[in-house]
């Protein structure tokens, strides 16, 4: 009995550790998401803040 419950606490740690991995590594891929759209937000931001661009120049929507 007492290999039976190791095999199964191996099998449950095993499981638990490949979890623990993706999880890792999916929170790594959301922080390299996050760092993409703050450098965009910051090209965003420069523009709208640079005065010597007209009003008229921004947006691109034609209204």
């Amino acid at each position: 009995m007492d290999e039976v419950i190791a095999l199964f606490d191996q099998a449950v740690s095993a499981r638990e550790s490949r979890a623990k991995a993706k999880t890792d590594e999916a929170l790594a891929e959301r922080a390299k998401k996050g760092e993409v759209r703050q450098l965009l937000m910051d090209v965003i931001f420069r523009v709208l803040a640079d005065l010597s661009i007209p009003d008229e120049e921004l947006g691109g929507s034609g209204c």
